[in-house]
């Protein structure tokens, strides 16, 4: 019986290996009649990508793109990788997809022009310039091209491509993309990880949570396949690296943390398990872009264990400029001997980590069925009620949450702006998804079986809740007021602290009610920033 069984099977895999076989000729008897993207939308035959690595156009220092480069990058041996070491398109031979699937290249070209205008503020992971050449070059991947053009469409008004509503502008390109999804799986590359964060980028803002969370899972091990969570940069330590080198190494640190955000925000908004580890996190947080023109970048690891200044020098020898590295355990400072800050979106994604561990402190709670229960300073509560004011507190002087502030920082650019309202309605979030528990205690705290310390603990947990629920109802006020475009996972923020608003119209008392149905008004005003955004409430509550 197992004699015939072997036979069976041997018999099996040889007419599969055959089958194997017809395919790949059929493959490549199909890839030379491929056609390619072609400036009047014609069909013209599509040209080898050349072998050779396309240098890195160089930035003028105070270029605003500067360090916002990204391209794309295979692996030959992915489990082993320990850097991403090319960023371009073009050497990655099996991400070139059938060009049917593109639509002419000026809708192409006007969809990028819009990521770069209402998406980039939130998903820097690309260079303008570079990717508009690779493009015009026939250079992207296929894959790529159409998740931009599916996360974009929404903001575009020109009749063949907009919708009704706005968000399904794009699922003529998402569905496309999605069918290439598994032969993307099977080269891991950076355009892939791209591509598969922005296409769960788009069915986010489609409210399809599933989809969304599927999508940022695969890029995630993507990204863990090809060492995107490694840090490149600090291998050359010794010596100057050229800005070309330096300026991939950024990318990787820009894309992998845009990665890690979306994993914590999707994790946070589904109630499920966070897939990236900060332990396994040993790439260093992204720069602030302005560095070309300070000539200096800061950057730190996400445990504190390394503080790392980059400055751009001359590299020894030539006329052509460099980055040289210095490393400390310890916490740098400038010239006047103040302590070297982080940039914006660094003490954003510190804060994603931050809110990674409540939420699964919360949800443990859940589980056990017990609320509000400060059991001391040593407390798990105790512990994260003090991250979150020792991570505000952080930050520099310039990104405290004050009326000075908040005039200076809408002078400077929107998209600092944003970054700048993202910073905030995340820390008065977390300290809401932290202290709400007090809410419910507050009706029994005036029982004679509650003692003294613990009323006096639930009247203090719930004022600083009420008080953070005020500070984004501000904050929302600000977006309202500014117009601004946000990242929609703030959206899922500001519906947390939407259920305290409501919940206070139902059961508050006098003033309480008022302010809250006021404040409810201000929340909705939310939905309606852009007419051509889809915002939405969180898929599943906690």
């Amino acid at each position: 019986m197992l004699e015939k069984r072997l036979d069976k099977m041997e018999k099996m895999l040889t007419r599969g290996h055959e089958l194997s076989q017809q395919q790949q000729q059929q493959q490549q008897h199909s890839s030379s009649a491929d056609t390619t993207l072609s400036e009047d939308g014609s069909n013209t035959k599509s040209p080898q990508p050349p072998n050779n690595n396309p240098i890195l156009s160089q930035h003028h220092p105070c270029s605003s793109s500067s360090t916002a480069t990204a391209n794309n990058s295979v692996i030959n041996e992915p489990t082993s990788a320990t850097t991403v070491s090319s960023f371009s398109p073009a050497n990655n031979v099996n991400n070139t997809f059938p060009t049917s699937l593109l639509p002419p290249i000026d809708i192409v070209l006007h969809l990028i022009h819009l990521f770069f205008e209402y998406i980039y503020n939130y998903a820097p992971i690309f260079d303008k310039e570079t990717l508009i050449r690779d493009v015009q070059e026939q250079r992207c991947p296929e894959f790529l091209i159409l998740a931009i053009m599916a996360v974009s469409a929404r903001y575009s008004d020109r009749s063949d491509i907009a919708e009704d509503p706005p968000w399904h502008s794009g699922e003529k390109y998402a569905c496309k993309a999605r069918d290439l999804v598994l032969q993307a799986v099977d080269n891991p590359s950076m355009a892939n990880v791209q591509a598969l964060h922005l296409l769960s980028l788009h069915e986010y803002g489609c409210a399809r949570g599933p989809r969304s969370w599927m999508l940022s899972g695969m890029a995630v091990r993507m990204a863990l396949e090809i060492g995107l969570n490694r840090e490149p940069g600090l291998a050359h330590k010794d010596r100057p690296i050229s800005t070309a080198q330096w300026m991939q190494h950024e990318v990787q640190r820009q894309l992998f943390w845009c990665i890690f955000g979306v994993d914590r925000f999707m994790s946070a908004s589904t109630g499920r398990p966070p897939i990236l580890q900060e332990e396994d996190c040993e790439i260093l947080l992204p720069c602030d872009e302005n560095g070309w023109c300070t000539r200096q970048f800061y950057t730190e690891s996400i445990n504190k264990e390394q503080y790392v200044l980059f400055n751009v020098c001359s590299m020894p020898g030539s006329n052509l400029l460099g980055v040289s590295t210095t490393i400390s355990s310890e916490s740098l400072v400038d010239g006047n001997g103040n302590r070297l800050q982080l940039s914006c979106m660094a003490n954003v994604y510190r804060g994603a980590a931050l809110l990674g561990r409540l939420t699964v402190f919360i949800n443990r709670k859940c589980r056990q069925r017990k609320l509000f229960t400060p059991d001391g300073p040593g407390s798990d509560f105790a512990q994260l009620d003090q991250a979150i004011d020792e991570w505000y507190n952080s930050f520099p002087a310039e990104l405290q949450y004050t009326p000075a502030n908040i005039a200076c920082i809408r002078q400077r650019s929107m998209s600092y702006f944003c970054q700048f309202l993202l910073l905030h309605t995340l820390h008065n979030t977390m300290i809401v998804l932290l202290h709400r528990p007090a809410l419910a205690q507050m009706d029994s705290s005036n029982a004679d079986n509650v003692q003294p310390h613990l009323r006096e603990c639930y009247a203090a947990s719930a004022a600083k809740c009420m008080q953070a629920v005020a500070t984004v109802t501000d904050l929302i006020g600000y977006i309202k007021e500014s117009k601004v475009l946000i990242s929609p996972f703030l959206t899922y923020l500001t519906y947390t602290v939407a259920t305290i608003v409501v919940n206070n119209i139902f059961f508050g008392k006098g003033d309480d009610v008022y302010k809250s149905k006021k404040a409810l008004t201000e929340h909705f005003s939310l939905l309606q920033v852009r007419d051509t955004m889809l915002f939405f409430v969180r898929m599943s509550d906690h």
